[in-house]
């Protein structure tokens, strides 16, 4: 697997969590976070209402917000992937 940066493992994150709820523990291993980085990412994201989380059921799942974020960052790929 090559270098990913923050924004990188942020998208895949919330990508794993969008459409549907999901545990903690499929998101780290669907975007591939180790287990010490999880809880930093997961926290920030929730805090950032990019992430939302049922406190019942114990899962996740990405908001308007996240989903905007990924729209735009997959936009910012195609346009660099196509000016390379």
């Amino acid at each position: 697997m090559k270098y990913r940066n923050r924004t990188d493992i942020i998208a895949e994150m919330l990508e794993s969590a969008s459409g549907y709820s999901i545990t903690k523990t499929k998101i780290m291993y669907k975007a591939y976070v180790p287990h010490e980085q999880i809880s930093y990412y997961v926290q920030l994201l929730v805090e950032n209402d990019l992430l939302s989380f049922d406190q019942g059921t114990r899962h996740y799942q990405t908001t308007v917000k996240g989903q905007q974020f990924l729209d735009r960052y997959s936009f910012l790929h195609e346009c660099i992937a196509d000016a390379m």
